[in-house]
């Protein structure tokens, strides 16, 4: 049906722009809320308005000399169901949504001058959400940003506020026993699966490691070498190198030693 592939047109761009949200590598918690609810509502904008190609039916039906043997109710039966079960979908997914766009007042990126009552609401809704006692998380909070302020940190994302508790540079000042609520509520946004890009990223490195060369390459050998390449920053590979290479030299006389 004609219909039916002008409606995919008009709708899959809209999904689309949703995934490509979460292709990024760095992905705001923030970003998530406001993408979702943009997405499903542009989806429900499709129930009872057309999109540009469905915009474009009779056109393509005169051009190309197109005609449905069975017409049907394609507003109620197919356009309605279709769309209904797609917004479905996508909320049922992102039920967590407003949970999510709370965590993101944890990153502190880009906040040069943090106020006094900053994100006291989400703090709140947060401490119910995970069964915390509000008044002891506001005030752990309420430090820890002062902590923050007074450090004059550089990189403020997730990522670093969490090395805060656990970088030994910081073990002397005991920050996970001062403000271990907070410290909870950064380790459950720090994991949130929202980014695909490393799982991509991994898919493009087996793609590049197990070739049709290696095509009898062990799956031990396989994660052991993506683990090298994944984790390791050229300096680090360089050391592991060496010493691989020395090892493989010591086991027993080999040619190239012989050669050299």
């Amino acid at each position: 049906m004609l219909k039916a592939v002008l409606l995919l047109a008009d709708v899959l761009p809209h999904i689309c722009s949703l995934s490509l949200v979460f292709q990024k590598r760095d992905v705001h918690l923030g970003n998530i809320r406001t993408s979702v609810e943009k997405t499903v509502n542009l989806l429900t904008t499709r129930k009872t308005q057309n999109g540009p190609w469905l915009q474009k039916e009779e056109h393509l039906r005169s051009t190309c000399n197109i005609t449905d043997p069975t017409p049907v109710d394609f507003d109620t039966k197919v356009r309605e169901c279709f769309l209904n079960g797609l917004i479905e979908n996508i909320t049922v997914r992102f039920k967590d949504a407003d949970t999510i766009d709370q965590l993101a007042i944890l990153d502190l990126t880009g906040t040069d001058n943090i106020e006094t009552m900053y994100g006291y609401t989400e703090i709140e809704a947060l401490a119910n959400t995970f069964d915390m006692d509000p008044e002891t998380l506001l005030i752990q909070w309420q430090d820890f940003i002062a902590l923050v302020s007074s450090a004059e940190l550089t990189d403020r994302s997730l990522p670093s506020l969490l090395e805060l508790f656990h970088s030994p540079c910081h073990k002397d000042k005991n920050l996970l026993s001062m403000y271990p609520l907070v410290a909870k509520l950064f380790s459950v946004a720090i994991i949130q699966p929202l980014s695909t890009a490393e799982v991509e990223r991994i898919f493009s490195q087996v793609k590049l490691i197990k070739t049709s060369h290696r095509a009898n390459l062990k799956t031990q050998t396989l994660t052991k070498i993506l683990t090298v390449k994944l984790n390791c920053d050229e300096t680090k590979f360089e050391k592991i190198l060496d010493q691989c290479v020395t090892t493989f030299f010591k086991k027993k006389n080999r040619r190239l030693v012989n050669v050299v």
